[in-house]
């Protein structure tokens, strides 16, 4: 079955396995750009083929081992020279990435030389951390090292036609912080889609998914109305909302690896391929404690705020700002990492999309309340009489009559003796 299949278009014996990749029978034909006779050589199997087509009985080759195939070559088209040939291969080797065996879990290492010197290889390494399997892969070519690691986290898939057990899988980046030391989630650019080998199909992601999903023969196209498909993306939304929770307990759930999430909105539209993974992990945020917080501690999406300036934090701690929330559950401010200077992609998926309310010196005054203030120390109120000298938008007088007066010009801030309060102005003329 193996020699028909090799021999033939559409005959591989991996048709019907979605687990196998060569499905198609026709990725081996892509050696005839080079070759118009190759050889295969496996255990007591030893043949040519010719015509593309045509198996022809070869000379028997020694093999060290009975699970090692060997193919043979030949650089003989007339239309294409040895030295193209040579030049042309050894150039797209030499720019193989990392990336290319990420998913390829039966490939340990690939080496490769060429005449006059010019080498490289390319090493996998896998270890289990948890559920996950960390994998580094290192690249040597052309005088460049390539070295990636990576964390992979996968799902099983159930299919009614494939006897082998299949999987969806999502891989994070892993990178070293130069300061602190420490490995950490990090996005990773030209995400395209995995089908055990990068296909063409650019998912929006900061992070790698791999699935078994159907190809276009050429691999340039995934089919996204195609029924299986679309499972394979539902079972890759469910499996990415469920690495928040795996990246929060392994302590790398930071705005770097929410900055890796589907967080642009502009980029999964309704109706596109994967909008499921979209709402899927924005439904997690809301559900589950996933967002940090300026504890140290992660909390839902409504159990949090973000501050519009870092007075804010230190004026309105927790207590603080739970209490003049009026909220029973304790309310908690954003991590100071995520910034709409900083991350801004983030901190506008964290308000336009979580719906997160942002709280800024002008809203807070606002909430102020006779019943709240009365209850704060003079310690904390001379800090508050501190924080508007440096805000005098917040209580000056208007200077024309279309601009409005400073909220905190009718809020009671001033403290009597007696402890009551009252608004700072007599009357506002």
């Amino acid at each position: 079955k193996d020699v028909r299949g090799v021999c033939g278009i559409a005959e591989g014996t991996k048709e019907n396995d979605l687990t196998q990749i060569g499905k198609f029978g026709i990725g081996f034909k892509s050696v005839y750009a080079y070759t118009v006779r190759p050889e295969i050589h496996c255990a007591d199997e030893h043949f040519a083929i010719e015509k593309y087509i045509r198996p022809q009985k070869a000379n028997a080759v020694s093999i060290p081992s009975p699970w090692t195939t060997l193919f043979t070559l030949p650089f003989n088209r007339v239309d294409v020279t040895p030295e193209v040939a040579c030049s042309e291969i050894a150039e797209r080797l030499a720019n193989l990435t990392a990336r290319t065996m990420l998913f390829l879990r039966h490939i340990r290492d690939i080496e490769w030389s060429r005449p006059g010197g010019q080498k490289g290889c390319y090493i996998r390494q896998e270890t289990q951390i948890g559920l996950a399997r960390r994998v580094a892969v290192i690249g040597e070519a052309a005088g460049r090292d390539d070295e990636e690691n990576w964390l992979i986290f996968q799902a099983p898939v159930v299919s009614d036609t494939c006897p082998n057990p299949l999987v969806v899988e999502a891989a994070f980046r892993l990178v070293r912080d130069e300061k602190t030391g420490k490995e950490e989630v990090a996005s990773a650019t030209a995400c395209e889609l995995s089908v055990y080998f990068p296909t063409e199909k650019v998912t929006g992601m900061g992070f790698l998914i791999q699935g078994p999903y159907r190809t276009t023969p050429a691999r340039d196209n995934v089919p996204k109305d195609d029924e299986w498909n679309r499972k394979l993306v539902g079972e890759t939304a469910a499996l990415v909302a469920s690495t928040l929770g795996q990246l929060r307990g392994l302590g790398l759930l930071t705005a770097g690896a929410l900055g890796t999430m589907p967080i642009r909105q502009a980029d999964f539209l309704p109706g596109s391929m994967f909008r499921p993974v979209f709402e899927a992990v924005a439904a997690a945020l809301k559900t589950q404690s996933l967002v940090p917080t300026d504890s140290g501690e992660f909390a839902t999406a409504n159990r949090v705020k973000l501050a519009r300036g870092a007075d804010l934090r230190s004026l309105f701690p927790t207590k603080t700002l739970t209490a003049l929330q009026g909220e029973d559950a304790m309310c908690q401010w954003v991590s100071t990492t995520i910034t709409e200077g900083r991350t801004p992609d983030l901190y506008n998926y964290f308000r336009q999309t979580l719906n997160i309310e942002e709280i800024t010196p002008e809203t807070i005054v606002r909430q102020l309340n006779q019943q709240f203030l009365e209850a704060t120390s003079d310690d904390w109120l001379t800090r508050f009489y501190e924080f508007l000298a440096g805000q005098e938008a917040l209580w000056r007088k208007p200077k024309r009559t279309w601009e409005a007066s400073g909220p905190a010009r009718s809020v009671p801030i001033i403290r009597l003796q007696d402890g009551k309060h009252i608004c700072p102005f007599r009357d506002d003329g």
